[in-house]
């Protein structure tokens, strides 16, 4: 999971790079742009990894006589404190631009985690905010989903992912449309049933290989065929594609997805996805001289070079004093509200 997640995060800046610091400069796009532009499905990875992910941790929360006040907790302080402090430096830098504030109702929106129901709020103010919104109200829906048969599951995002397609058409990026929480069913569903394969068939490394190939295929095809802006039509086999890779090299490891640099953006993956764009503004006046100087080719190579220099140290500093602290205090809390419970059923036992 750290691999993958990790490979999300840099391959959806890199994509950024292009779409946020180069394009809108004016400048032209590498001959290879294809692969780049296809990278921005590294945010439907992240959806993919997140399912599977609570699928893996969540027998640990049922271990509490409050399970879902366990699983909440752990959500909460995995992603408000980062994310509160980018809406607190969001609207510093919405001031300092427009010499406004953002509203209260989009600040409120925000930091209740509803903004992705909300159509001109459903952004968020903080520059690419608008996953993490998908991501809390597919959390708050977890612990019932995770309750019923993966079929259940299965049947219920397709028939969701369905409707959405007749009302939603060929939705353009970060319309109210694309962002909308049901459009991304099938990531979520694929990454639950991508835990379920891999549960079943663990222990049978060779297992693996096929499914990394079958995954590496998919994605390929979805590259080179025709498609709509934004892949809205191509999003389940996108799904299928990352939840085979990601089921696959749980079983059969492969050091071209699975080594320690992939695993060290991993790690920092959160930071890495929250301040990319706003690094990527702050340093792409420099773009359009490394452009003119080495070309497009290898113009845009130097500028995504300078972003990660830039952007990686601060991700590890993020890590380091935001999300680990408030990551251990959030397990505190779970512990401290067991502990009591788990005193009184001793008591009531003896």
């Amino acid at each position: 999971m750290d691999s993958l997640r990790g490979t999300a995060a840099v391959v959806v800046a890199l994509f950024h790079v292009l779409a946020l610091g180069i394009l809108p400069l004016g400048g032209a796009a590498p001959a290879y742009a294809r692969p780049i532009e296809f990278a921005s499905t590294g945010v439907f990875l992240f959806f993919v990894i997140s399912a599977f992910s609570l699928c893996l941790t969540m027998p640990r929360h049922l271990t509490s006589e409050r399970p879902t006040l366990s699983f909440a907790i752990a959500r909460l302080f995995r992603i408000a404190p980062l994310f509160y402090l980018l809406i607190l430096i969001s609207a510093f830098r919405f001031h300092q631009y427009h010499g406004d504030w953002p509203g209260l109702r989009s600040l409120f929106l925000d930091a209740a985690f509803v903004f992705n129901l909300v159509p001109g709020e459903h952004e968020s103010v903080v520059m690419g905010g608008w996953t993490i919104g998908v991501e809390m109200l597919f959390y708050a829906a977890f612990p019932l989903l995770y309750r019923r048969s993966l079929g259940v599951v299965l049947l219920g995002a397709a028939a969701l992912f369905g409707l959405f397609l007749a009302i939603a058409g060929d939705a353009k990026p970060m319309s109210f449309g694309y962002t909308n929480v049901v459009g991304f069913l099938p990531m979520f569903a694929a990454g639950m049933a991508a835990f379920a394969l891999f549960s079943r068939w663990q222990g049978h490394a060779t297992r693996g290989w096929p499914l990394l190939l079958g995954g590496a295929g998919v994605l390929i095809g979805c590259i080179l065929v025709p498609h709509s802006e934004g892949n809205v039509y191509l999003r389940v086999p996108i799904a299928v594609g990352y939840a085979a890779l990601l089921a696959g090299l749980g079983l059969w490891r492969v050091p071209v997805f699975d080594n320690s640099v992939s695993r060290f953006f991993g790690r920092l993956s959160y930071s890495v996805y929250l301040l990319h764009p706003i690094i990527i503004v702050q340093v792409r006046p420099f773009f359009p001289a490394l452009i003119s100087e080495f070309g497009a080719e290898v113009g845009y190579l130097l500028c995504a070079t300078l972003t990660m220099a830039v952007l990686t140290p601060l991700a590890m500093a993020s890590h380091a004093w935001i999300e680990r602290p408030m990551e251990k205090l959030g397990r505190k809390l779970d512990q401290r509200l067991r502990i009591p419970q788990q005193s009184s059923k001793a008591a009531a036992t003896a």
